[in-house]
């Protein structure tokens, strides 16, 4: 169910956040708390498998939309944490900042509790008793003879990796350049406040139009 492994990768991140701020946090401490435990925390939290639970909920003429209401709801976040990053940083120092971070974290697994699965139907629960059947690598074998499949993580490869390479360079990059400080944040937030409506439009207009041509 998605609602278990989403409390179970906050689980992931709370703890790597918590001993980012309280130590151990240096040399090969820090790689593992950043690197491994936030990095399995964010497999488990970064939308995917929530948008795929949540769209379980509803019929294909209304799905799109729903996704879209997710992932922009994510976006409102994104837009808001570096402004409160910004200020939190130079207000109360960066352990302060990321303790904060947990709390929201720790708020997030009692919400992850109401992210129920489905109710299936009998055929249903049959049809997921030969999927549980698949080992690993049946099903891995199965998904890239999908070209559909392929052609889609090629492409959020794509997205992740722009998106990584901008929230990881552009605040430094900004300093490079002469900015004040707050330029870099600035732009993250604007990132975060167009996917908004970004989000919420292409949701709405997947319902009615060919997702391959939208995309």
């Amino acid at each position: 169910g998605g609602n278990k492994v989403t409390i179970i990768a906050f689980v992931f991140m709370a703890l790597g956040i918590y001993l980012l701020y309280s130590g151990p946090n240096t040399g090969i401490f820090f790689q593992i708390n950043l690197g491994l435990l936030i990095g399995i925390g964010l497999g488990g939290t970064a939308i995917s498998v929530q948008i795929g639970e949540v769209g379980r909920h509803f019929p294909s003429s209304t799905r799109s939309m729903a996704v879209g209401i997710v992932v922009a709801m994510a976006s409102i976040g994104y837009f808001f944490s570096p402004i409160y990053t910004k200020f939190a940083l130079t207000e109360y120092g960066w352990e302060k900042t990321l303790e904060t971070f947990l709390y929201f974290i720790i708020f997030g697994m009692f919400v992850a509790i109401f992210l129920r699965p489905v109710k299936k139907t009998e055929s249903e629960k049959n049809n997921n008793r030969k999927t549980h059947d698949q080992s690993i690598s049946e099903a891995l074998k199965e998904a890239f003879n999908h070209r559909g499949f392929i052609l889609l993580t090629v492409g959020f490869f794509v997205c992740g990796f722009n998106i990584t390479l901008v929230s990881a360079h552009i605040p430094g990059y900004i300093q490079e350049r002469g900015f004040e400080v707050w330029t870099g944040f600035a732009i993250l937030s604007l990132i975060g406040l167009f996917n908004v409506f970004g989000t919420l439009s292409f949701g709405y207009l997947s319902g009615k139009y060919s997702k391959k041509i939208l995309l």
